[in-house]
């Protein structure tokens, strides 16, 4: 049963704190700072109440196998800061160890941050450099660093790139059919390469290849319609097997009336049209002025 001890403890720690803030703060900022803070400390505290609540609830529903060997400790930093909890460590029969609060809930043996705190640094973390990302964050949730969103946004990344490397290998190699289930009578293909500037002073740049997928252009803005973007450091060939596989899933590309890819004239884009059959390649607007100025700058007439 839930221990309605330790949340009327929590309960009059923030009513305790409220009235002290009360008594030492006028500022209207200054208050609402302390209420705040006070605020995350009670919820955190009130956290670690149902996540050890959880923990003996998994005891009495263990397998008749598993031993409890005793309790350890794990520090994670959460929306409500950082908190420490404790949770029971199991031996099976066959002398493999478990703990059975971190397996249901779905966090990792080495995991530092919190899911949800996770999703927050990504969102922020690749719009802005990692340091205001972190001050941002740092007004509602403390204790971040600039170093832990760089991490977050390390591991998601390589996350991303193995799920893309199996997938492509999964559909070229082991022939694994995907069906998307969405259908478009026109699927236009939009590719270009952006080129990133590398940090600690190196002169070299990497080429970022983009790829956006989307049905039609709606409104006076010409809104994408069913919009997808493919981006990686790859070569011309793999990002095109990575677009195959996530426009497949997303797309039933054997209904596709007509397929449109659209770029620069770089060579790698041209290519595309050989993973969507029946595509035809267009120079975009811009690139197709500038060839024509180039080619009849001779005559205004024919230009």
């Amino acid at each position: 049963m839930f221990k309605i001890r330790q949340v009327i403890m929590v309960i009059l720690f923030l009513a305790q704190g409220i009235f002290e803030a009360l008594k030492e703060t006028e500022d209207f900022s200054q208050l609402e700072e302390q209420v705040h803070k006070l605020a995350q400390r009670a919820a955190g505290q009130l956290f670690v109440e149902v996540l050890e609540e959880i923990d003996q609830r998994l005891l009495a529903q263990k397998e008749s196998g598993f031993k409890v060997i005793g309790k350890r400790e794990r520090t994670i930093l959460t929306s409500f800061g950082e908190i420490k909890f404790k949770r029971r460590l199991y031996c099976d029969q066959e002398g493999a160890y478990h703990i059975l609060l971190d397996q249901s809930l779905g966090l990792g043996s080495r995991q530092r941050i919190s899911n949800r705190l996770m999703e927050i640094s990504l969102d922020l973390g690749t719009e802005m450099p990692f340091r205001r990302a972190a001050k941002v964050i740092g007004y509602l949730v403390p204790t971040i660093s600039a170093m832990s969103i760089w991490k977050v946004i390390k591991e998601c990344g390589e996350e991303a790139i193995n799920e893309a490397v199996a997938l492509r290998k999964a559909v070229f190699e082991g022939a694994k059919p995907i069906e998307g289930v969405q259908e478009t009578e026109q699927l236009n293909i939009e590719a270009d390469e952006v080129h990133v500037k590398q940090q600690k002073g190196s002169k070299n740049s990497m080429g970022l290849k983009l790829v956006v997928g989307y049905e039609s252009k709606e409104g006076e803005k010409n809104r994408l319609v069913n919009r997808t973007t493919v981006a990686g450091l790859t070569d011309g060939e793999g990002i095109w097997e990575e677009t195959d596989c996530v426009f497949s899933q997303k797309w039933d590309l054997s209904k596709v009336g007509k397929t449109r890819i659209g770029g620069d004239g770089a060579s790698w884009i041209k290519k595309g049209v050989e993973h969507f059959p029946g595509a035809s390649y267009h120079l975009d607007p811009f690139h197709l002025r500038k060839r024509l100025c180039e080619a009849l700058s001779f005559s205004s007439k024919s230009y």
